[in-house]
């Protein structure tokens, strides 16, 4: 379960909808598994009216709807993953400095972890990706 906060532009809360969150598990095999969980469109105002450098102008942010892994990525699912074929670079499935099945993996390159995604995809035919 979680809340759906709505604040004015005085930041003062306005509405508060309690909803229940849309989760799937994929399956890496060996009891290996990925929680992800719905994340629901939408759109806000970022950004400010007044002139602040990066903060303006202010505009409109539409969303659609995806899925984001619960936590993180463990070294056990890293390692699941880094065992599927090869698309572009190899894997070095004992990456993390900080060794533990459920730490979550580091010490990795964007590259990497763009190759974790790809083969993710190519194993479940789902379209995986970093967060932007």
């Amino acid at each position: 379960e979680f809340e759906v906060v709505t604040v004015d532009s005085f930041g003062e809360i306005t509405t508060i909808e309690k909803n229940q969150a849309k989760v799937f598990t994929e399956d890496l095999g060996n009891n290996i598994t990925l929680e992800m969980v719905a994340i629901p469109g939408g759109e806000f105002l970022m950004g400010t009216a007044e002139s602040h450098g990066e903060e303006s102008p202010q505009h409109l942010v539409k969303l659609s709807p995806f899925f984001l892994g619960k936590y993180h990525i463990t070294q056990e699912q890293w390692r699941a993953v880094a065992s599927l074929p090869k698309v572009k670079l190899d894997l070095n499935s004992e990456e993390s400095r900080f060794k533990g099945d459920t730490h979550p993996v580091e010490r990795i390159t964007k590259e990497e972890a763009i190759e974790f995604c790809v083969r993710l995809w190519q194993f479940t035919g789902k379209l995986y990706c970093l967060p932007c």
